[in-house]
């Protein structure tokens, strides 16, 4: 059984259409909610493009965001013009935007959850064992954190070793480094 992040994408797709659809939906969420609580980076990209129209009080719909995205290179990364139409097209009304983006929201809370349960699990697998400081090399929860909500390899973030540490328990979460040693 594979193990999913709370995710709803076409809440995702559905706020996104629906602010491209409407210029004034934006206001209602752009006191909350944040580029960071989309699952995907490329709906992350669009919404920041978003925001950015709407700071500049530029009225946010498909022709502003677009130049937006292609001004900042990144237009390509979330699939060009046709995929910021498809989304307009995937949203009948703009009526209920402030419901999607809630779903979005609540989703990202999820996850944030998860990812907190992930590390608390960790920690308390470091503190029963044999490693009492979670390691000779000198290891905080920071770094474990950092570890954990980056997705970066242990490696990387230790600047005390090179190599794993034989006194650090194996990391266990559903990470992409999951096999990996905590040094």
């Amino acid at each position: 059984m594979d193990f999913q992040l709370p995710m709803d994408l076409t809440a995702e797709r559905c706020t996104l259409g629906a602010l491209l659809l409407e210029r004034e939906a934006i206001i209602v969420l752009a006191a909350w909610l944040r580029p960071e609580h989309f699952y995907l980076e490329r709906y992350a990209l669009i919404y920041e493009a978003v925001l950015a129209c709407y700071h500049r009080r530029e009225p946010p719909d498909l022709t502003t965001v677009s130049a937006e995205l292609r001004r900042q290179g990144r237009l390509d990364l979330v699939g060009g013009v046709s995929a910021l139409s498809e989304m307009i097209t995937e949203v009948p009304t703009a009526v209920h935007v402030e419901y999607y983006a809630r779903v979005v929201e609540r989703t990202f809370v999820g996850r944030a959850l998860v990812v907190d349960l992930w590390i608390v699990d960790y920690l308390q697998l470091a503190r029963s064992s044999h490693c009492p400081a979670f390691c000779p090399a000198n290891h905080t929860s920071h770094r474990a954190v950092m570890w954990c909500t980056k997705g970066k390899n242990a490696y990387e973030t230790c600047n005390a070793r090179r190599s794993p540490c034989p006194n650090c328990p194996p990391i266990r979460s559903p990470c992409s480094y999951s096999s990996r040693y905590c040094c």
